[in-house]
């Protein structure tokens, strides 16, 4: 192991801050811990120990915060050095270093997200000491000492050499890991990485607002329905096995069962050969039955799923912190701890999230951006017509699909044409669309008006004949390569058999490309408002913020969010305008465009 040396002297400090200032690179980590012992993960509940640090790969340090009882002059040094500051993980540290010092850690270059974005799609693993291994050829020469205990007085030698050993090769690893990222066009793409980590880090900090009395009360609503719909179902549909059903008595029959189900099912003279959530969809227009079994299964899972137990991830600030992840293979967040994502859509449940006293939510999300940027990629003169001319692009479809004027559509036609516009462009047949449109959209459709309908929808007279052109490029141009890129450059290697990815990836990619651009650039706005705006929550086309409940505070946060996210697809959209539909609200179902 190379050299490093262990400071615990506050004294040492100064010349260690005169070395980063004028440094033209430096490898940073950081070892934490809780005052109960251990290691943490949340800096809301722990401290910072060790600051490990190999400026210029001349001299690395070892800062033992516990010893020299402060960081302030490196902070200071931090805050002012121009030098690229090479962290693995780099959200980590960020959120650190701006809950306990306020201190935005840049410029930076995040090993973690150079090597997610090189190797996306690929299965390989981008920690620390998987890098070292295949870039550099380098194992692991001390034992993994990072679940030990950091909060003793005094750490062992083998705990020092631990922590140094994360920062010694980390500058070699830029090296080899930047030329990459310029040899695969990725440094746009690694730019806009590196510049979210921060924003995604203080969004998890502020974290999500819930009230428990409204979700309780959901649950206990969505109960209700379950039990509503499991009598009904239980008394209309034929007993398996025979037997006479009687008020109060079910006779044994399970209908979360699914293979009693498809016997009852075929007793009624509906021959499917399954009960599965896509053979169902396929027959949902055509059995009202089988609607109102897919709703009952519908709010019987959302028992389970989202019960008094999901609960559990409110913290005592009566907020959740859930984990932020953005390198899907798209480019696309997920999130977890818990996923809010999956939170049904429904306005009950979206009223359980509130603003605290004092407090509002502002928001704002693209409008059709997919439609938008989809019309941008494939040139469609229709679609992009479509957007020029202001119109709606649902009621654009619907007219297309339904052969009727505009002003003759209905607000159920429109509704069906938002699975037909969202399916078709990323290359759905029709038995997918079918579950698709009643799953996602509670719209039911046979397969032969899903199969109509792609007719329409691409044809070469009438409708959106370019974007099939753009689909037969794709699908032969990637089925070559089996790389898929994002307006930004994002990559995505694919397997051999893809065909939807083939068609997502520039797509949502690039949604998520633009609103990672709007986060950053809504981070820094938000600045200007101190302890009156926060970020509190980003979907994939989404931002919110809760501000103080003043009209010219939810003025002034409305407009600089409209100019973040105008912002964030500046780079992409050229042809076809971007729109941004702002709202305010006491929750986030019941915000409302003000």
């Amino acid at each position: 192991m190379r050299e490093y040396r262990v400071v615990t002297r506050a004294e040492d400090l100064g010349a260690i801050a005169n070395q980063i200032q004028s440094a033209g690179v430096v490898g940073l980590d950081i070892e934490t811990y809780k005052d109960t012992g251990g290691g943490a993960l949340d800096p809301r509940h722990g401290h910072i120990r060790l600051l490990q640090l190999n400026i210029d790969d001349v001299s690395i340090y070892v800062i033992d915060a516990m010893q020299t009882g402060t960081l302030d002059s490196i902070v200071a040094a931090l805050a002012s050095t121009k030098a690229v500051l090479v962290i693995h993980n780099a959200k980590f540290e960020q959120k650190w270093f701006w809950h306990k010092y306020k201190l935005e850690l840049w410029p930076i270059f995040c090993t973690f997200r150079a090597s997610a974005l090189l190797y996306n799609g690929k299965k390989f693993s981008h920690d620390l000491w998987s890098l070292y291994e295949r870039e550099l050829q380098i194992k692991q020469e001390t034992v993994d000492l990072g679940g030990s205990d950091w909060s003793k007085p005094n750490l062992t030698r083998e705990q020092y050499d631990y922590a140094a050993e994360d920062v010694i090769n980390l500058l070699r690893l830029r090296k080899i890991l930047r030329a990459k990222l310029m040899q695969m066009d990725l440094v746009r793409t690694a730019v806009i990485e590196f510049g979210v980590a921060l924003p995604e880090g203080v969004v998890e900090l502020n974290g999500m607002p819930v009230d428990r009395s409204y979700w309780r009360a959901q649950i206990a609503a969505d109960a209700i329905q379950a039990t509503r719909l499991h009598s009904e179902l239980l008394f209309t549909l034929p007993h398996p096995t025979g037997q006479m059903a009687l008020p109060g008595f079910d006779g044994g029959w399970n209908i979360d069962s699914q293979q009693q189900m498809l016997v009852s099912l075929n007793k009624m003279g509906i021959k499917i050969p399954d009960t599965k959530k896509l053979t169902m969809g396929m027959l949902a227009g055509k059995h009202p039955i089988i609607n109102k079994v897919i709703e009952y299964r519908k709010y019987a899972k959302r028992g389970t799923s989202f019960g008094d137990d999901w609960l559990r991830w409110v913290e005592p600030d009566e907020r959740i912190h859930g984990d932020y992840y953005s390198l899907l293979a798209a480019g696309r967040y997920s999130m977890s701890k818990p996923n809010l994502q999956q939170v049904p859509r429904d306005a009950g449940f979206r009223n359980c999230f509130r603003a605290q006293p004092g407090k509002v939510f502002v928001l704002a999300d693209y409008s059709g951006i997919e439609m938008r940027i989809v019309a941008e990629i494939s040139g469609d003169p229709r679609l992009c017509k479509v957007f020029q001319d202001g119109r709606d692009a649902h009621y654009a479809t619907a007219s297309l699909i339904m052969g009727k004027t505009k002003d003759q559509i209905t607000k159920s036609e429109r509704q069906m044409a938002k699975p037909v516009n969202f399916g078709f462009i990323y290359g759905m047949m029709p038995a997918k669309l079918v579950l698709y449109a009643l799953g996602n959209y509670g719209v039911p459709m046979t397969e032969k008006q899903a199969t109509t309908f792609r007719t329409k929808y691409f044809s070469r007279e009438e409708g959106y004949y370019g974007i099939k052109l753009w689909h037969d490029r794709e699908l032969r141009d990637i089925k070559r390569s089996l790389i898929s890129r994002t307006m930004s450059g994002r990559l995505r290697y694919l397997e051999e058999d893809a065909h939807n990815e083939i068609l997502n990836t520039p797509i949502q990619g690039t949604g998520a490309d633009g609103l990672k651009i709007a986060l950053r650039e809504m981070h820094n706005r938000i600045q200007k408002f101190g302890s009156s705006g926060e970020i509190i929550h980003h979907v994939h086309d989404e931002i919110i913020l809760q501000v103080d409940n003043d009209p010219e505070i939810i003025a002034a946060a409305k407009a600089e969010l409209n100019a973040a996210m105008h912002k964030g697809m500046e780079p992409f959209l050229k042809t076809v305008p971007c729109e941004v539909e702002a709202s305010v609200g006491p929750s986030w179902g019941e915000a409302k465009a003000a």
